[in-house]
C-alpha cells in the first residue's frame, strides 16, 4: 500500500514477478489480481486466470476462490457455473473466507444450486467467524428478516453494528 514509502507500481510488479518465479503463491495470486483488474498493467483476464490456477495449485485458497469467481461469472472465460461452484467449494474447504461467503450467497439465492437458506446461514456464520465483514452484515439481515433463521431483531442489530465496525458500509 506504500506505507512509509512512495508507491512505485513498476517496482512492485517487478518484485511480485520475481517472488512468483521463486514459487511464492501469494505473489502469484497478487499478480493475478493485478492482471484481472488492469491495475497498472494492461488488463489480461487470460493471464489472470493462469496465475490464479498456478497459485491455487500451490495451495493458495483465495486464488482458487478467484478462479471460481471468474468461471461462475464468465469473466474472461466461458461461463461454467458448475466449475465455479466446485472451485468455490474447494477454496472453502481450504479456508478461504471469501469462498465461504460466495457459497453462502449461492445457497441463499439458489444461483447454480438448490436454494437452501439454512445452509446459507451456516456458511455466512463460518465466513463471519473468519472475519469476513460482508458475511456479518448478511447474518444481521437474515436475523432481521427471519429468512433462513428465527427472526431476532436484537441479534440483527448486533451483527449489523459489528459489520459497520469492521468497515462494511453496504
Amino acid at each position: 500500500d506504500g506505507d512509509g514509502v512512495q508507491k512505485d507500481k513498476t517496482k512492485m510488479l517487478e518484485l511480485l514477478k520475481w517472488a512468483s518465479c521463486l514459487g511464492a503463491a501469494d505473489a502469484t495470486f497478487n499478480l493475478g489480481v493485478i492482471y484481472r483488474d488492469g491495475d497498472g498493467v494492461l488488463q489480461d483476464k487470460r493471464k489472470a486466470l493462469e496465475l490464479f490456477e498456478r497459485a491455487g495449485g500451490a495451495g493458495y485458497a483465495d486464488a482458487t476462490f478467484n478462479l471460481g469467481a471468474m468461471y461462475f461469472a464468465g469473466d474472461g472465460v466461458q461461463q461454467d457455473k458448475q466449475k465455479g461452484l466446485a472451485l468455490f467449494t474447494q477454496a472453502h474447504m481450504a479456508g478461504s473466507a471469501g469462498a465461504t461467503f460466495a457459497l453462502g450467497g449461492r445457497y441463499f439465492t439458489g444461483d447454480g444450486v438448490q436454494q437452501d437458506k439454512r445452509r446459507a446461514f451456516t456458511l455466512f456464520e463460518r465466513a463471519h467467524e473468519a472475519g469476513y465483514a460482508r458475511a456479518t452484515l448478511n447474518l444481521g439481515m437474515m436475523y432481521f428478516s427471519g429468512d433462513g433463521v428465527q427472526q431476532d431483531r436484537n441479534k440483527a442489530l448486533e451483527f449489523v453494528a459489528k459489520a459497520h465496525e469492521a468497515g462494511c458500509v453496504e
